[in-house]
Parts: structure tokens; sequence; C-alpha cells
């Protein structure tokens, strides 16, 4: 099995599943300043396969490019500017090339998230215990998910907290985080298991009977530096212990939703 990820950089169905995932959902990421490939193969209709990148066996990448900013300009002026990044890289490769392609895209408005949107009808959406993440998950449910499926369908396959470090029995921002997405009900069905809590299981934990594994994507020392390192975290770290969670995304990209 061969996986394409397509990289973007960050502001500071059938029998085959394409997924919308960001930065924080993955542990390999390169930033190219030579010659904007990006603006060729999506504005200019050249071959993808003559960019990409070999990173491990069985995953190359499609990187990024300083200059995407003109990029997204350029799409907002091009023919279908929608519909390029699934016209001339997703459909040129996907199922003779790849099984899985993978998109890394910003969380804002602009045409290179619709591309992603549009090109691969599925997203992952992950979320920080930060500043701004309850209107952070409104604005990309109202404003991204719900706008988009006006005008093609696309569909949640995961909501997950990342980046936790604090306690849960105490009132922490990792708490508010984790109760927020386990309890509000348009949302805790695309929870993983990895980060779901039943209401028995915050009661545990209030009491202090809980002992199951802390929820959600733990920070990790080794997930920063496998990002780093241009590595996937299991060929950095394969003793990291938030590697069961990343398997279990890769299930949930597989299967098409979250399976209790």
């Amino acid at each position: 099995m061969r996986r394409l990820w397509c990289a973007q950089p960050l502001p500071p169905h059938s029998s085959r599943k394409e997924a919308s995932i960001s930065r924080r959902c993955h542990a390999v990421s390169r930033l190219t300043k030579d010659g904007c490939h990006a603006a060729e193969v999506l504005l200019d209709g050249a071959d993808p396969r003559q960019y990409t990148v070999d990173v491990v066996d069985g995953l190359d990448l499609f990187p990024a490019h300083v200059a995407l900013e003109d990029v997204q300009s350029g799409l907002k002026e091009a023919t279908m500017g929608t519909t390029r990044l699934k016209e001339n890289l997703v459909d040129e490769v996907l199922d003779s090339d790849y099984e899985y392609i993978i998109i890394d895209c910003p969380a804002n408005r602009g045409k290179l998230n619709d591309n992603a949107m549009y090109a691969t009808g599925n997203i992952i959406i992950p979320l920080r215990p930060e500043n701004g993440y309850e209107s952070g998950l409104t604005n990309t449910i109202q404003r991204l998910v719900m706008e988009a499926r006006e005008y093609f369908d696309l569909n949640i396959l995961a909501v997950t907290p990342t980046d936790l470090s604090d306690r849960i029995d105490q009132d922490t921002r990792d708490r508010r985080l984790l109760r927020e997405l386990t309890t509000r009900d348009a949302v805790a069905r695309h929870v993983p298991n990895y980060a779901y809590l039943s209401e028995d299981d915050w009661d545990a934990v209030d009491s202090g009977d809980y002992d199951g594994a802390l929820p959600g994507i733990r920070h990790r020392g080794a997930i920063d530096n496998a990002n780093d390192a241009g590595l996937p975290l299991r060929d950095h770290d394969s003793t990291c212990d938030q590697l069961t969670c990343y398997d279990e995304l890769a299930q949930i990209v597989e299967a098409g939703e979250v399976q209790r």
C-alpha cells in the first residue's frame, strides 16, 4: 500500500477513502522554496508524479511551498478553481499510484482549503485546548463544513482533541474541551474511542475511580521531534504510547466513520 501526503504550510463511497487532515494529526511535513511545483500542477496541469518525494517505504510526499499564497490567488482567478486539486492531482494518481491520499490543509477559509475538501470529500478536525477552541469548533463546522455541503458532499470522519497535557479531574482547559466534545450531540459520535468518555466515565473521573487511559492525543516530545525530522512518528519512535491513537485514526479513514 502506498500513500501520498499532500502538505500545505500552516498559518503560525468506494473501497478507497481520502482524508483531509491537519498538521497536528500527522508527523511528517516538508516545505520547499525552489520553483513552485504546486502552481505548475494545480494551475498549469503538470504531472504531479515528478514532484513527489519518497519519505519512507509506503509513504510519498507532495511538498508544501513558500509561495502557496500566490497559488491561492491564482486559483481564485482560474476557471473551476475549486476543482483543480481533485482534477490535476488526486484523480491523476489515486488508485493508479496510491491507495490513500491525505491532504494537509489549514483551517482558515480560502481556495486551497476549498480544493482540499472538494478533492477528498472527508475531513478530520483536530482541536487543541487553547483559547477560542469553543468558537473554533463551531466556526469550523458552520463556516467550513456546512457551507461546503451546500455545494458538494463532505463527511466528518473524526473530531479529535490533540496536544493534551493537563489533568481531567480538575477544572482544566483539557477537561473543558473533552467535556464539550463528548457531550455535544452533533459532535460526540465523531470523537474517536481513544478520546471518548461516557457519562459513567466522567462520574468515575469525578469520584476518583476512573482507571482508564487518559483520553485524547497527549502531548509528547516524540511527536514534535518526528515532525522536525520529517518522519512518521512510528519510524521516528516506535515506542511512543500515542501511536495507538494514530492507528485508530487510520482505521477511521478506512471505515469512513468512528466505530464504537
